[in-house]
């Protein structure tokens, strides 16, 4: 049976982003520019072709629902790209890729802003979500399965000094939760890092990174027994 597996692993390793001798294996960027005007570019034409096609058709109530919704979407987007004018693309840099089923990875956030900012110590969240989609066919139906098997979240705090922002966590991929990166044409395993670096007046940011978890354990791990699914420890 097909199933997705939807997993957060999140460990903690406290505040403090001393860097100088952090390994970095792999590095990953979120470009925030690309998703953002490529909503724009599918949205606001949509918006504005339901408006006028609202306005020819004398519906005052949908006129009303569209004009709503066009603003909402413009402020929505202004201040995504006001962001964009302060800071930085959010980098991630890994000690170890790809990631191993059962391993601990050290993984350093890094924002940089493009204008002064005061020093801030910042929680930050970050969540691991491991998705398996299945397609599959009885008899001349073709369906989907999904389920939630394992999801874990925590939070550590990072510093930003000197307008550079840097937190370090140590991620964790359970070793009998989950499975490897996959990507066939009828299954599909995707792990994503989502990062939101916290709600404070001097940055606010949620960022999404695709993950690669290999077919692999982790060296570290001897003997390892398989446990049931429903185990999450």
């Amino acid at each position: 049976m097909g199933s997705v597996f939807y997993a957060r692993a999140m460990s903690q390793n406290g505040s403090g982003t001393d860097t100088a001798n952090f390994p970095t294996a792999h590095v990953l960027t979120d470009n925030d520019s690309k998703y953002l005007f490529g909503c724009a570019g599918i949205g606001l034409p949509i918006i504005v072709l339901l408006f006028i096609l609202a306005v020819s058709g004398g519906s005052t109530v949908f006129t009303v629902i569209m004009t709503l919704v066009g603003l909402v979407f413009v402020a929505v987007f202004v201040a995504s790209a006001m962001e964009l004018q302060k800071w930085g693309p959010t980098e991630v840099h890994f000690a170890q890729w790809p990631l191993q089923l059962g391993s601990t990875t050290p993984a350093r956030v890094v924002r940089v802003a493009k204008r002064a900012v005061p020093n801030a110590s910042i929680e930050t969240e970050f969540d691991i979500e491991c998705e398996e989609w299945v397609r599959y066919t009885v008899g001349t139906d073709t369906r989907t399965d999904e389920r939630t098997v394992y999801e874990r979240e925590s939070t550590v705090t990072g510093d930003l000094v000197n307008n550079r922002f840097e937190a370090i966590v140590d991620i964790h991929i359970p070793a009998n939760v989950g499975a490897p990166t996959i990507d066939l044409a009828n299954n599909k395993v995707k792990w994503t890092l989502e990062i939101e670096i916290g709600e404070v007046s001097t940055i606010s940011k949620t960022a999404d990174f695709d993950l690669i978890v290999a077919a692999e354990l982790d060296p570290s791990l001897h003997n390892i027994q398989d446990t049931p699914r429903g185990d999450q420890s």
